[in-house]
């Protein structure tokens, strides 16, 4: 029972990790970029939402398939994949890829994410404190992120890409943390997962 009451406070740093803070920046970080326009920042966005499309409606199955935790695992190394092409960037199709990757990784973890918590209440034996517990995690989540969106943008003094530096450092976290969530219920995998076995499930899914 303790590792999986572990994985509330997990879910909760896993869940602030998936938010984009740096989204208020990315376009004006995308304009300091020679021969960029403002059209194409409606291009990107697009490309995001068309991948966004094309992965919500198979996201489900293949999280049945292969296992919510480990859904959730590849998620976040899609939106650590997402943020390095950000920091990386250097012309258009970065951005694009990036906000793909992006787009993939919010598809698969949104709905999953909740139903491995759902999962988690129902094997705690507190299936009734479901709602009570998600709705605190989320609404701490949402006030911590609306002042890191705050308090970001004033980075850029020293640098553009320091903020984007900090969401890096805390999706890694994400990910090391999201890797030692407690399957519970029917998924028989409740190993941390590993470096290799990431790049592995990244290489799949690509």
């Amino acid at each position: 029972m303790e590792p999986l009451r572990g994985n509330i406070w997990k879910y909760f740093v896993y869940l602030f990790s998936q938010r984009r803070h740096f989204i208020p920046l990315l376009a004006i970080y995308f304009l300091t970029l020679p021969d960029t326009t403002a059209q194409q920042i409606g291009l990107y966005t697009g490309i995001g939402y068309a991948a966004s499309f094309l992965v919500e409606l198979p996201s489900s199955y293949f999280a049945d398939r292969i296992g919510h935790k480990v859904t959730l695992v590849i998620a976040k190394a899609f939106m650590v994949l997402s943020t390095i092409l950000f920091i990386l960037a250097d012309k258009f199709w970065y951005f694009a890829a990036g906000a793909a990757c992006m787009a993939i990784s919010t598809a698969c973890s949104g709905g999953v994410g909740d139903a491995f918590m759902h999962d988690t209440m129902r094997a705690l034996k507190r299936e009734s404190e479901y709602t009570k517990i998600l709705s605190k995690i989320k609404a701490y989540v949402s006030l911590i992120s609306g002042i890191l969106i705050v308090c970001l943008p004033l980075l850029t003094v020293t640098s553009m890409l320091l903020p984007f530096y900090i969401v890096l450092a805390i999706d890694v976290v994400g990910l090391i943390v999201v890797s030692m969530l407690h399957a519970p219920g029917q998924e028989q995998d409740t190993a941390p997962v590993s470096l290799r076995q990431i790049t592995n499930m990244l290489r799949t899914a690509v």
